[in-house]
């Protein structure tokens, strides 16, 4: 394993990051531990990936409890 550090312009960082995640073998540290989640850049967007992710839970819960087979 080597730390190493990327700055990536903020216009294709999601693309980068994406095929980073591809690769799953990555492991990011924060370069800023101290500060607040809500002060970060991207706080809005993780936001609302929970809220996504929490009607998505909902779906499955409420489709499991009428017996629908989720594939």
């Amino acid at each position: 394993m080597s730390f190493s550090s990327i700055l990536i312009p903020r216009d294709v960082a999601w693309e980068v990051l994406h095929k980073f995640g591809e690769m799953a073998s990555l492991h990011f540290v924060d370069s800023v531990p101290n500060l607040p989640q809500m002060n970060r850049p991207f706080y809005n967007y993780v936001k609302r990936c929970d809220e996504a992710l929490q009607k998505i839970e909902y779906i499955f819960a409420a489709m499991e409890k009428f017996s629908y087979k989720v594939y």
